[in-house]
């Protein structure tokens, strides 16, 4: 992933069986379909190959380069859980430090 590349959205979801996988194409598809970019963690790192602090990071990296996450909340998926949390973690962070400086 390029440092400075931007995303429209970042894609959360559970991607883990292919029922997931196809709802996670479904909604992916209807986005490209209206011209956003996308970051999709799912092609990004595997953790057979980078480990979970690899993963970790480029889903955080991610994260911060996307205007906003949507997420796909088919069975409560704790990955995609987290990272929800942290975008909203990240935009009050952002949105106290606006607020201090006015």
């Amino acid at each position: 992933m390029s440092e400075d590349k931007q995303y429209d959205f970042y894609v959360a979801g559970p991607f883990f069986d292919p029922e997931q996988t196809a709802s996670m194409e479904r909604l992916e598809k209807i986005l490209e379909d209206h011209g956003k970019v996308l970051f999709k963690p799912r092609f990004v790192s595997q953790i057979e190959e980078a480990g979970p602090e690899g993963c970790f990071a480029d889903d955080i990296r991610g994260v911060n380069a996307a205007k906003a996450v949507v997420a796909n909340l088919m069975d409560e998926d704790p990955g995609t859980m987290f990272e929800i949390g942290f975008r909203c973690t990240a935009i009050s962070r952002t949105l106290r430090q606006w607020i201090v400086s006015i």
